[in-house]
């Protein structure tokens, strides 16, 4: 709401002008009460011309700045499209990583001579071939 208050505040400027331009066309003796020694229509004129003038005026401002913040949107739009394509890399990059580092993983521990059993939560994750051996099961066994 406060962002909005100089655009009512033209306007309340515009329509006090053009209020007091009226009223010097029609009464002749305010614009005389105001000190104006030249003719009240001319006077009047003068009043309504500067309405239309703060009119012109505000229009350009509120254009002018609906212009900015456009531009300003779409260059936060463009910088957050790199940020996130950026951010993909990064994420592929590591889950790439992350997939060499377990094959790595995987090749080691079924070369190992030693029986190895991994599990979660009482569910078998991973036995390496040397440990059904030991044991005297095949993988397909299991």
């Amino acid at each position: 709401m406060v962002k909005q208050a100089p655009y009512f505040l033209i306007i309340f400027a515009v329509m006090l002008t053009i209020c007091a331009g009226v009223c010097f066309w029609v009464h002749p003796e305010i614009a005389l009460a105001a000190g104006m020694e030249f003719d009240h229509r001319q006077g009047a004129l003068l009043v309504v011309l500067l309405g239309a003038a703060l009119v012109i005026g505000g229009c350009m401002f509120y254009l002018s700045r609906q212009h900015m913040l456009e531009q300003v949107i779409q260059e936060r739009t463009q910088e957050l499209e790199q940020l996130t394509a950026e951010l993909e890399r990064c994420i592929g990059k590591r889950t790439c990583e992350l997939d060499q580092e377990r094959a790595r993983l995987r090749t080691i521990l079924e070369a190992m001579e030693e029986g190895v059993l991994y599990r979660e939560q009482s569910q078998l994750k991973f036995v390496n071939p040397s440990l059904y051996q030991m044991l005297g099961y095949s993988a397909e066994e299991y």
